[in-house]
This record gives C-alpha cells, sequence and structure tokens, in this order.
C-alpha cells in the first residue's frame, strides 16, 4: 500500500468514527457501576464506556480494578478491536479505585492508624509504670495507687472512627 493509500485509508476511518484511540471528556462517572460517559473533542457523547475490559455479576467479573474518573476529567479512550465497545485507558483524575470487588472496604491511612495504636501503647506503658512502681501503704484504702495513676486515669482514649484510619478513595 502506498503512503497516499494508507492516509487515504485513515481518513476514511476517522470519517466514519472508527478510530482506535481518542482523548474524551468524562461527562457521568457513576461512581457505582463498571462503565461512564465520555465526549471526544468534536462532542460527540459514547455510553457506557468500561472501566475495565470484565464486565458482569460473576466473581471473574469482580477482580482486577476499576478505576473511576472525576466528571469534567480527561481520559484516553480506546476501541476494542472493530467492536463498537470502547473502554477507558488512562486518567488525569481519579474520583476512586477499587480493588477485586472493594469488600475489604477502604485502604488503612498508616500514619492515622499508627498515631492511633502508638496512644493505646503509650497509655498501657503508663499505666504499667504506675503499677510497677506503686508502693503499698497498709491501710491507706488504695490512696497511694490513686495518687501514682490519677494522671493516666484522668484522660480518656479517643475512641476510633471508621472514617479517621480510612481512606475511602481506594477500596480494596
Amino acid at each position: 500500500m502506498t503512503p497516499e493509500e494508507k492516509i487515504k485509508k485513515y481518513i476514511q476511518l476517522l470519517g466514519r468514527g472508527n478510530e482506535k484511540t481518542f482523548l474524551a471528556t468524562v461527562e457521568n462517572n457513576y461512581p457505582d457501576a463498571d462503565y461512564i460517559d465520555v465526549k471526544d473533542l468534536s462532542g460527540t457523547l459514547y455510553t457506557e464506556v468500561r472501566k475495565r475490559a470484565a464486565i458482569g455479576d460473576d466473581d471473574d467479573a469482580k477482580k482486577g480494578i476499576v478505576v473511576t474518573p472525576v466528571i469534567g476529567s480527561s481520559v484516553i479512550v480506546s476501541r476494542i478491536g472493530d467492536s463498537d465497545e470502547l473502554f477507558v485507558e488512562m486518567f488525569s483524575e481519579v474520583y476512586g479505585v477499587v480493588f477485586d470487588g472493594g469488600e475489604n472496604e477502604g485502604l488503612v491511612k498508616v500514619k492515622e492508624i499508627t498515631d492511633k495504636i502508638n496512644a493505646i501503647e503509650t497509655d498501657i506503658n503508663n499505666l504499667k509504670t504506675a503499677f510497677s512502681t506503686w508502693v503499698t501503704s497498709p491501710s491507706d484504702g488504695g490512696a497511694a495507687l490513686k495518687a501514682v495513676t490519677a494522671t493516666w486515669a484522668g484522660s480518656q482514649l479517643q475512641v476510633t472512627n471508621k472514617a479517621d484510619i480510612q481512606n475511602e478513595k481506594i477500596k480494596h
């Protein structure tokens, strides 16, 4: 095929809208679905563009990674073979990511959970120190123990909320 014939062929493919890959903007992201709607640079709306290769209700379809882009962000969309089915290849901005169905909920925020665990460990160590240094006094009715543990007993631990230690943007 001559270079001119190749150019003619590709212009015809573009004219029919059969290009393999194109840049688009996200119109609707449907966070709980496996597809999005996009609009290409010419203004053509493409609905139900796949977020991942496998779609369905079976366990195999729930495996893998589902990336949901932000509405208004740019994506690169590709056609699957010569079919009318499209999928998103790349994302400029991510709304959320789900790994293997997301049944384990959000990804743990390591810094926040480490801070919480360290606070509990410090609290327990303070209590251990108070007990190990406490000198019993006969007939004081526990006044010596109360004095040693007064600072520790006066400060309550904060109850952990799931939102404190979970990144809801990434589910696994």
